[in-house]
């Protein structure tokens, strides 16, 4: 009896009946393992095949082709073990398809289909990578990888957390993870699949607490029966089953690893993996953070959060939202960790809250500062790092530990109690020893003797014991030590232990003169040294000022303390000292720009070591200073902000000066917009973070859409002329001269800082071809070879290497065969684009996308984002497009595997998108959407619901709106009664604001009186207060849909920079008005 009787001989009735059991007439264009074929349909579809081998006719039938592809990928799901070749298929089937019929083949099956092949960097077609991604997982590899693969998959949950916190795509990180791994492990289509198993098995253990559970599995079993229907991988044995359940005990306690890590504040330090001596540093913050700061200390909701080493930025953890109270405010963090090398490593780390360019809270990061001129580094190696486990003696119980000291440091281990495991040499200046047992180290600093122990065997002192207190002197040390006004309190909760300032015991010295100057704290233990460091110690009367001179470049430095004091400047200025009452006057004066500051040596006692600090030049006016101290230049770039400030000092014998910032959008920008900052001088001066201005100064770009033009930046006080700067994108702009890309050499100082790449618009994918740059007597000319042959569009832009941006350069291809308006993809579409003759062309895209989300273009703007989010957004014209298209703007949200906050940040920034304003139905539509398309890819409703609250929970961290997705009848009824205590508040937290937003005040005025006049059931005092109490009831009839911009403002473009003015004004009234009138309009 034949048992395939029963199984069609032709492939199209297969085909149909395949797609019938799944309730399809037709693909649905996702990729081909969605389908989830079951053994015995894989059975039947190789009979179908073998009956029907490869011939002229059958490979000119689509359907047939059709079939080919799908076990194609079927087989390599199933039972792909080794290599990279179509050996296994021609097994198989019986029988082989020549090389040069498969072309014609794949590509007529991938179009039923409605898949896209990928290709190879030099632009031909992949087919069998084609082929073998759509089969997804290799599970047959995967399962005899066995426990192999489930300690990658270990990684895999760790680094898709670490991503998450960083506030990036897992996708590089995953990528790492992979190289080691058989090359079917590396394909793009795996790697994602594995980041959305990671993803779904995360999503199950958040919502039903799987973390908590003895048994994970046992438990999910028995609240989502289907749980492991949701996944790509074969179920009709129990091997997949097995399998499954491993990885969510995996997830399950990677999870429980990750909660308890996650505290308030944790900081990791490690030793650089490299040949030069370094150290970099980690730090994660829960994702809401509360510092004691009330909201007087705030202007409006959004600041940013930068980590500062010293008195220096060191690097940025991103934009933060404050919910600001009386006595403390809570930070809501987008990115909650941050990686970052150390560059002063005596200097303590500490988190700082910026607003506006100024420090507005401070908080020192305990155990930050890397002693190791003072004393040993203790290290132990926790996964691949050496990780900073303690200074000075340390113990703790495990095989081995790792140290790091100054080189004149040396062991004594008479008792041979030590096994010196390893001891090499760090530059001729440090050591490195790994050891285990009991090490001692002895080290004589200035005369001063210390002995530390170093153990394996137990647990003991740890630096955190050691508290510090007292006022710290406003100007930090060259060597980044303390300085203490006064003698500080000292605290150790070690066992008998005795600290000492000096030679002088805690409690001993009889004068306390004799602690000043700079000092070393030790805690010892008998002869044993616990912990060392230097600080110094001045008398606390001692009062250090900043008086500017007549000019800029003259000024004086006044000493005045009670106590006497030597002191001199060091720094090579011309420099005269006067005797004063109480002190010392120094008038110094610079034949050209200031610097940025100069040394002051003060000798507090003769038997101490004098105490080198950094204080500001005594300028007049303002000075402003690049990332290098140099005098920032007039024209400059987004970019070159990093680490740029600016300097305001204080008039002299005037109790307070004023300073204005001012950024002016580009004088072709609609409204000639600008965004002013004011500050008020009290003391002798005041540090301005010029860096933080770089996002305001972005939105004022993006109003004009020439992306050669600049922002001016204009300094100004009654007490010096204005200053302005000139802020652009790019410093410089290419000329194409045939088959060259030259640059003009008056725009770039060094040509050695240009590194040119070619993209592929039609694949973002691909990785960018590298121009070579000619040179003259090894010195390069600014000329960049571009290739003779381009077959498809290309963008000349900055490598990520390149220090200098520039304007990115179109290259067309030689030839072109498009039929325009008929591209049905991102990757096409793009080729038909012409800003003046087809500026159109991604519309009718964007609207497919916007119903289908398994759309390929979702996978084009992901791809896009993933490998050139260091351009500018308004490099690619997609993206603005995009940004043009609300609806699909929106949908991509939901759509991409970037992070939600990041995204909705760069839009905000770079093409000025007020997401408060886009209307209520888009976000319900999507939310629609994006559940839809988690239901036709066999996701459990308990998965989709939890999902779907994650994005919803995304979008309201990121909007502040608690209530945009739950409006009620009950919040819009509160309305009138609460309404006026709203406005109070408005009017107490502003009322010595004297720049309120005016906009459109008589439109908005109007429009309410006519058609909402109920809803303005409160007084406006003055007229200039207008804009600001109406524009969010008018807002949320927008929002509504029951009116548009146009109609209220009688404007035929509105500037969105404007709306965000008011709107931003202040946040509280805005969300609280705005969100009771989005319910009153959702209710009628």
């Amino acid at each position: 009896m034949d048992v395939t009787a029963h199984i069609p001989h032709l492939s199209a009735y297969w085909l149909k009946t395949m797609l019938h059991k799944r309730g399809l007439e037709k693909p649905t264009f996702k990729p081909l393992f969605t389908y989830q074929l079951t053994d015995n349909e894989y059975q039947e579809l190789k009979t179908v095949l073998k009956r029907q081998s490869a011939s002229g006719e059958r490979i000119k039938n689509q359907q047939w082709c059709a079939v080919f592809c799908l076990f194609c990928s079927e087989w390599y799901r199933r039972e792909y073990q080794a290599g990279w070749s179509w050996d296994g298929i021609w097994e198989a089937l019986d029988y082989k398809v020549e090389a040069n019929q498969r072309p014609s083949l794949i590509e007529k099956g991938f179009v039923y289909w409605g898949r896209r092949i990928n290709r190879y960097e030099s632009e031909r077609n992949d087919y069998l990578g084609s082929i073998f991604s759509e089969g997804g997982l290799p599970f047959g590899l995967l399962a005899s990888e066995g426990s192999r693969f489930q300690q990658l998959f270990k990684k895999l949950l760790g680094e898709f957390d670490k991503a998450k916190s960083f506030g990036v795509s897992p996708i590089p990180l995953i990528q790492k993870q992979l190289e080691r791994m058989p090359d079917a492990f590396k394909q793009d289509t795996t790697v994602l699949l594995l980041n959305e198993m990671v993803e779904r098995l995360y999503g199950f253990i958040d919502h039903y607490e799987l973390d908590t559970q003895s048994d994970p599995v046992m438990h999910l079993d028995h609240s989502l029966p289907l749980w492991r229907n949701s996944f790509p991988i074969p179920l009709d044995d129990s091997t997949g089953n097995e399998f499954l359940a491993g990885l969510l005990k995996s997830a399950a306690s990677q999870r429980r690893e990750t909660k308890k890590q996650q505290r308030r504040l944790t900081l990791t330090q490690w030793l650089s993996n490299s040949d030069e001596l370094g150290f970099s540093a980690k730090v994660v913050c829960d994702k809401q953070v509360q510092i004691s700061t009330g909201r007087k200390a705030f202007s409006h909701p959004n600041a940013e959060l930068l980590i500062y080493e010293g008195k220096q930025q060191l690097k940025s953890m991103g934009r933060v939202r404050l919910e600001c109270s009386e006595n403390h405010t809570t930070l809501h963090l987008r990115a909650t960790s941050l990686q970052l090398s150390r560059k002063r490593w005596e200097a303590p780390l500490s988190l700082v809250v910026m607003q506006d360019g100024t420090i507005r809270y401070q908080e020192l990061i305990p155990s930050s500062a890397i002693l190791l001129s003072d004393m040993p580094v203790v290290l132990e190696q926790v996964d691949e790092v050496k990780q900073i486990v303690g200074q000075g003696s340390f113990s703790k119980k495990t095989p081995n530990l790792c140290v790091v000291a100054p080189s004149y440091f040396e062991m004594s281990n008479s008792n041979n109690s030590a096994v010196i495991l390893d001891h090499t040499e760090f530059d001729g200046a440090f050591q490195y020893i790994r050891f285990s047992g009991d090490l001692t180290l002895n080290s004589n600093i200035e005369g001063e003797s210390d002995q530390y122990n170093i153990s394996t065997k137990i647990d003991a002192f740890s630096q955190e014991l050691l508290e510090i207190e007292g006022p710290e002197l406003e100007f930090e040390t060259v060597q980044g030590y303390p300085v203490y006004k006064g003698l500080p309190k000292l605290k150790c909760l070690y066992p008998d232990a005795k600290l000492y300032i000096g030679d002088h015991e805690q409690g001993k010295w009889d004068r306390i003169a004799s602690m000043y100057g700079r000092q070393v704290l030790r805690v010892k233990v008998g002869d044993k040294t616990l912990y060392r460091r230097k600080i110094a110690i001045l008398p606390d009367c001692l009062e250090i000022k900043i008086q500017p001179g007549n000019s800029p470049r003259r000024g004086s430095l006044l000493l005045n303390c009670e106590k006497k004091l030597n002191s001199r400047v060091t720094s090579d200025i011309t420099s005269k000292v006067l005797k004063t009452e109480t002190g010392k006057r120094f008038d110094l004066s610079v034949d050209e720009t200031p610097p940025p500051h100069l040394e002051l040596e003060i000798r507090a006692n003769l038997l101490a070591e004098p105490i080198a600090l950094k204080v500001p030049f005594p300028a007049r006016g303002a000075l402003l200073f690049d990332g290098g101290g140099k005098l920032l230049g007039r024209r400059i770039t987004v970019e070159d902000l990093l680490g740029a400030r600016a300097l305001l000092f204080s008039e002299p014998n005037k109790g307070i000066t004023k300073f204005d910032i001012e950024l002016r959008a580009p004088t072709r920008s609609m409204d000639r917009v600008s965004v002013n900052y004011s500050y008020t001088v009290r003391e002798c001066f005041s540090e301005i973070n010029l860096y933080e201005f770089r996002d305001k100064i972005k939105e004022l770009l993006a109003t004009s859409d020439g992306l050669d033009e600049t922002v001016r930046m204009v300094v100004s006080s009654p007490s010096c002329d204005s200053i302005q700067f000139q802020i652009g994108r790019y410093t410089t702009s290419p000329r194409k001269e045939g088959f060259m890309l030259s640059f003009d050499e008056r725009e770039v100082i060094d040509f050695g800082d240009l590194h040119v790449e070619l993209i592929n618009l039609e694949n973002p994918e691909e990785k960018p071809i590298k121009l070579h740059q000619r040179t003259s007597g090894e010195a390069p000319i600014g000329k960049f070879e571009l290739p003779l042959l381009v077959s498809s569009p290309k963008l000349a832009v900055p490598a990520k290497s390149s220090k200098i941006p520039f304007r990115s350069v179109f290259i067309a291809a030689n030839h072109s065969s498009l039929n325009v308006g008929k591209a049905k993809t991102l990757n096409k579409a793009v080729s038909e684009f012409h800003p003046v003759t087809n500026p159109n062309a991604f519309l009718p895209i964007f609207e497919d996308m916007v119903v289908n989300f398994s759309h390929s273009g979702w996978l084009y703007l992901d791809a896009l984002f993933e490998n050139y989010a260091y351009l500018p957004m308004q490099t690619f014209e997609v993206w603005k497009s995009l940004s043009h298209h609300p609806e699909c703007l929106v949908c991509y949200l939901f759509v991409s595997k970037h992070k939600t906050e990041e995204l909705m940040q760069r839009f905000q920034t770079e093409f000025n998108i007020v997401w408060e304003l886009i209307l209520l139905q888009m976000w319900h539509s999507a939310i629609s959407r994006y559940r839809v398309s988690m239901a036709e890819e066999a996701y459990p409703e308990e998965l989709i619901n939890i999902f779907a609250s994650r994005k919803k929970d995304e979008l309201v961290n990121f909007l502040g709106l608690s209530g945009m997705f739950t409006l009620s009848v009950a919040y819009g009824a509160m309305y009138p009664a609460i309404a006026n205590s709203w406005r109070e508040e408005l009017l107490r937290s502003n009322a010595e604001n004297d720049n309120w937003p005016t906009h459109y005040s008589y439109a908005l005025n109007q429009w309410v009186l006519q058609n909402n006049s109920e809803l303005m059931c409160f007084d406006i005092p003055h007229q200039f207060q207008t804009s600001v109490m109406l524009f969010p009831i008018v807002a949320a009839a927008v929002v509504s849909n029951l009116t548009t911009w146009r109609e209220v403002l009688g404007v035929p473009d509105v500037n969105n920079l404007l709306l965000r003015q008011i709107m931003d004004f202040d946040h509280d009234w805005f969300n609280s008005v705005f969100q009771c009138c989005l319910s009153i309009f959702a209710t009628e």
